[in-house]
């Protein structure tokens, strides 16, 4: 079965049926020699692996991803220091949905050794959480929040993570926190059913 097939047989719409063979095309193309056709840039052949990487972690085939990500990076097709740390958070996301979460750890550790950024710190704590190192993984929840207090998503994800420790007062705290920061709190706070939790059901 291809990749094209899978997501039809997985209700993905046509749309991205017909990206996938596109991407597929262009593979062909990049890793056979072709008479009169000019081989894909280093640039161009990146963005394939990473385009096919995050295509077989939407199909929920994490070794294969690990396989496209770790191409850039073996051969130095990432041209710079932030393409790079890129191709590490997203072999992160790849070890850890196969629950290699050492090897999960290793790449998201390197990757916050070049950027701060926020979604590189959330990857960290959830490789924490997939590690029972919880201290940890509050330290960097408790980080996302320090960063964006009125981003209520950094709340209800902490929340969410005192809930599934059995912390059901902290959590009532953060859902109710999440709650109040405005329209987009009270979504997810109703989208995630946790309004039962601090008396405010769905009016």
């Amino acid at each position: 079965m291809t990749i094209a097939h899978e997501f039809k047989a997985n209700g993905q719409d046509k749309e991205a049926e017909a990206k996938v063979e596109v991407v597929l095309r262009l593979f062909e193309r990049a890793t056979k020699a072709r008479s009169g056709e000019q081989p894909l840039s280093n640039d161009n052949l990146s963005n394939l692996h990473l385009i096919r990487g995050g295509l077989f972690l939407d199909l929920k085939r994490p070794q294969e991803a690990i396989s496209d990500f770790t191409v850039p990076l073996e051969q130095k097709l990432a041209p710079d220091r932030l393409t790079r740390g890129f191709f590490l958070y997203f072999r992160s996301r790849a070890y850890l949905m196969a629950r290699n979460f050492d090897a999960a750890l290793g790449d998201i550790q390197q990757a916050l050794s070049i950027e701060g950024s926020r979604r590189y710190i959330y990857q960290r704590a959830l490789v924490y959480v997939g590690l029972e190192r919880t201290a940890e993984a509050f330290a960097d929840f408790d980080r996302l929040v320090e960063l964006d207090p009125n981003d209520p998503k950094w709340v209800v994800f902490r929340g969410e993570y005192q809930e599934s420790l059995g912390n059901m007062e902290a959590a009532k705290t953060d859902y109710l926190r999440a709650y109040n920061l405005g329209p987009q709190g009270k979504g997810m706070i109703e989208k995630l059913n946790k309004g039962r939790l601090i008396g405010k059901n769905r009016e």
